[in-house]
């Protein structure tokens, strides 16, 4: 269900239409906590299994004596079982990012589109149709779109980065190659935005072992982390909770903008923009 625009059909008129962008928040932090679950569950049950329980044999074991690719010790296995976890994370990431940018662009075409049709369901339709030649294209393509249409000139960074990541992950397992690498430099650099926990006994994150009470304080931190040409993109589960905010503050500026391109202040009671069709 769509909580961030909605067609209202009016008798006697052709209807009206409420963006909530605000809203984009909601759903987008939804499917983040869906999301960390998902690799919470994951990252338990790997880190868990030790080397004497993996080589129990089962009672039938899968061999083929003619093999072409060496035998891995324990070691090696659990680190292609973690690269293909952190590939699955970040195709995950990447769909969100593709699917918001989508959900985003839609609320613009609700307010800006010539109507058609009879009524805002037929109006419904004609955006559903733009919208879906809007998700073929390319990443880049839809942010330069976004921008020009928010008359807005956001960087987009964090999001470029981790679709960076992914495409490392997907096409060359995660080796850093010379194209993966940032601009004149031999290594790809990670970024991250996030409330760092500062405490007394260190860093504060969803991986450590502190028990009690402890005092802390938060500050709003940028992080960076490089891979040098043929490292392998390794990725803990502290790194990747970091997205989580990484993603949030990344959408912040592109929801504001959307309501200063309409000339809408907003809080939390009065967040919709309403356009009403009397009739076409």
């Amino acid at each position: 269900m769509e909580h961030s625009i909605v067609f209202q059909i009016v008798p006697e008129k052709y209807g009206n239409i409420v963006v909530t962008p605000l809203s984009i928040a909601n759903e987008l932090n939804s499917e983040l906590e869906r999301w960390f679950q998902n690799y919470k569950y994951s990252y338990l049950a790997i880190s868990q299994l030790e080397q004497g329980i993996y080589d129990k044999n089962l009672q039938v074991e899968y061999t083929y004596p003619y093999r072409i690719f060496p035998q891995r010790s324990f070691k090696e296995i659990k680190a292609d079982v973690l690269t293909e976890v952190d590939l699955v994370n970040y195709q995950q990431l990447v769909k969100l990012i593709h699917k918001y940018i989508e959900k985003i662009h839609k609320l613009y075409l609700a307010l800006t589109e010539t109507p058609g049709g009879k009524n805002v369901k037929d109006f419904q339709d004609q955006i559903e149709n733009k919208i879906a030649r809007f998700n073929r294209k390319d990443f880049p393509t839809k942010l330069r779109i976004l921008n020009e249409e928010l008359e807005s000139n956001i960087s987009f960074y964090h999001l470029k980065l981790i679709n960076r990541v992914r495409n490392c992950l997907e096409h060359r397992h995660g080796i850093i190659s010379l194209k993966d690498c940032d601009e004149g430099k031999n290594y790809m650099s990670i970024r991250w935005r996030y409330p760092k926990i500062s405490s007394s006994k260190g860093e504060l994150t969803p991986i450590s072992n502190i028990q009690g009470y402890i005092g802390s304080e938060i500050n709003l931190t940028d992080e960076k982390k490089r891979f040098y040409k043929g490292d392998k993109i390794y990725f803990d589960f502290a790194d990747n909770f970091k997205n989580i905010s990484t993603l949030n503050l990344s959408f912040k500026p592109i929801i504001d903008s959307f309501y200063q391109h309409f000339n809408v202040k907003y809080d939390e009671k009065a967040s919709s923009i309403m356009r009403e069709i009397n009739s076409i």
